[in-house]
Parts: C-alpha cells; structure tokens; sequence
C-alpha cells in the first residue's frame, strides 16, 4: 500500500512480480489503486491495471475515479476509463465529486 501511496514504481512491480494481491484494502477501505490514483502515480495505476485490479473499490462514497478527478490527474482518468472504470454514480457520489471538485478549483 505505502508503495502505492508513495510512488515507487519499482517496488510496485517487484511485489506484483511475485503475485501480490491487487485488491487488498486497508482497515479503513481504501485500496492501492485508490492511494495512487489519489496522489497522480500514473506508472503504478497502470501497473495495478494490467493485473485486473478492482477499478469500483468504494470508500466513504467515492471512487479510484472520483479522487483521480478531484485532485486532477488527468491522465490516471483517462487510464481508469479505458478500463471501464464505473461512472455511473449514486447521488451521494456525486455529490462528493462536485463539492471535492469545486473546492478543488476555487
């Protein structure tokens, strides 16, 4: 998770190398895809994406998506859609999505 979070593409794929497990959470929900794509490490999205992680992990009502947007990543986004990230969202996760995405701007 702390590799995902923090970037290091390397260690990233070594773990994957050795079959690590994409889809791990933390007590609190959060998976590695959503560490990364909230800090924009575009090497190691794309890394968890080619072993078929889970792109619809929800936690506290948002996405891997949804914090790739709020915090622009532009091209994490466009990784996440070519793998049919959902973008269909419950009101209360678009809700989330616009106050992230307006306080974000302003």
């Amino acid at each position: 998770m702390l590799a995902c979070q923090k970037g290091h593409d390397s260690v990233v794929k070594a773990l994957l190398e050795k079959n690590a497990s994409v889809d791990t959470t933390e007590k609190d929900g959060c998976s590695a895809l959503m560490l990364a794509c909230q800090n924009g490490h575009d090497s190691v999205v794309k890394a968890l994406l080619e072993k078929n992680v889970s792109v619809d992990t929800i936690k506290d009502g948002c996405t891997a998506l949804m914090l790739a947007c709020q915090n622009g990543h532009d091209s994490v986004v466009k990784a996440l859609l070519e793998k049919n990230a959902r973008q269909k969202k419950t009101a209360v996760q678009r809700s989330c999505l616009l106050v992230k995405t307006v306080t974000t701007v302003w």
